[in-house]
This record gives C-alpha cells, structure tokens and sequence, in this order.
C-alpha cells in the first residue's frame, strides 16, 4: 500500500446501534475497498480507546496513521459524547496529517446498511429515525441510498403524517423509540426494524459526498445539546 492512500472510517455516533460495542474503526482503499475492520471494546471510553484503535486499524491494514488520505466520520444525530469525541479526533487528524475531512450524515450510513440487508424493502423507500428522546426523534426518508426529505424533528402526530405523505412501509429504530411513535407505526401498518451501522458503511456512504474544511466538519444535533441549554438558563 502506497502512503497517503488510505481512507478512514469511523462510527461512533450510536453505541446502542453499534452491535453491542463502542462503534467501530474502518480502513478502507480509496474505492471503499476494506482492507482492516476494528471495533471499540465495549465498556471503553472513546476518548482512551479511539486513537489506539485507529493505529490499530492502520497498521493491520499494512500502512500507519500518516498514510490516511481521507477521514470519513459518522456526524449524527447520535449520542452527544460519542459524536464529540469522533469529530474532535477527525479534526486532529485533518490538521495533524492535512487528510481530507468527509461528514456522514447517519442517516445515510443506516440507508446503506438497509439497502444491503433488504434491498427490495429498501427500493420502496422507508424513514430512519435517530435521537429518540422523551416523545420525540429526528427522522429522515430515504429511497435506496437517496434522501427524499431533509431531517427533522418529529412527535408521534408528525410521524403520521410523514407516513401517509411518503407512503414508507418501514421505519427504522432503535429501543429508544418513543412508544408514541411506535404506536403510529403499527396503527400504518409500518414494520420496524433496527438500523445497522458501522465503519464499512460509514466508508461506502461517504464515497461522491464532499470534503469540508476543518473549521466546517461539525456533528448534526436535533436539539440543543443539554450542557448547552443548562449554561444558557444559569446566565453564563
């Protein structure tokens, strides 16, 4: 492998999603060829465990960190801490190495995992949610790998009717999902069905999507994130 020729995926956005792990770490030929996949113990914090993996990753691909040309990195919506840290270290490495920065919307990673696992349901076209919280979660509708809508944030009533306006006959989710918008699911005969993400997909679904200066790459947040809005109400 020549240096400066490896792309670098990283999902860490959704732990719940991640198969019982952290995420993952994939390395991966400019062609999205997978030449090494690693998987964040479980238990492990990402801020100890990212940056070692990533060597990891690297050097079981044949090459090291300095050979990256290109950093893909699962950008949300997703968990607050999980989606910092993996932008943080992407960032480091866009300025540390000057690789390539690509943000991947994943929404768009669970898109492609569903495509691969059911390409016909998939082709029908269907709605990933992401960021559950109390009675509420982001949605987006996709057909294939191709988004039909801009996310938003959605209560049980706008999921209705997201769901008899695309006429999607599958929602994604994960545990989290309100009962309330479950209950609209089924009441629309809509199966769901958890999203799969990881690394690999993390690296097919960034291939055609543009690159971003470092000052750019920023995560996707439905909401503002708590920190943020307890500093706001206590006058800092």
């Amino acid at each position: 492998m020549s240096a400066r020729r490896l792309l670098l995926a990283i999902e860490a956005s959704n732990p719940s999603l991640s198969a019982g792990d952290e995420g993952s770490i994939a390395v991966c030929d400019l062609n999205g060829d997978v030449l090494a996949f690693e998987r964040l113990r479980p238990g492990s914090r990402h801020d100890d465990a990212l940056v070692r993996t990533i060597d990891d990753a690297c050097r079981a691909a044949g090459g090291k960190p300095g050979d990256v040309a290109r950093v893909a990195v699962s950008a949300g919506p997703g968990g607050y801490t999980g989606l910092r840290i993996a932008m943080t270290t992407a960032k480091m490495l866009g300025e540390s190495l000057g690789a390539e920065l690509v943000p991947v919307p994943t929404a768009r990673v669970a898109a492609f995992g569903f495509v691969e696992d059911d390409p016909a349901s998939a082709q029908g076209g269907f709605v990933v949610t992401l960021a559950s919280k109390r009675d509420t979660a982001w949605a987006q509708v996709f057909q294939g790998t191709e988004t039909t809508s801009s996310g938003e944030l959605l209560d049980a009533s706008g999921l209705a009717a997201l769901l008899r306006t695309t006429g999607a006959r599958t929602l994604l989710a994960d545990e989290h999902l309100p009962a309330s918008m479950r209950e609209e699911a089924a009441r629309a005969g809509v199966r769901v069905a958890s999203p799969r993400l990881d690394a690999v997909l993390c690296a097919r679904a960034s291939l055609g999507l543009p690159v971003v200066a470092v000052d750019a790459l920023a995560p996707i947040y439905p909401r503002e994130p708590e920190a943020v809005r307890k500093w706001r109400d206590e006058g800092r």
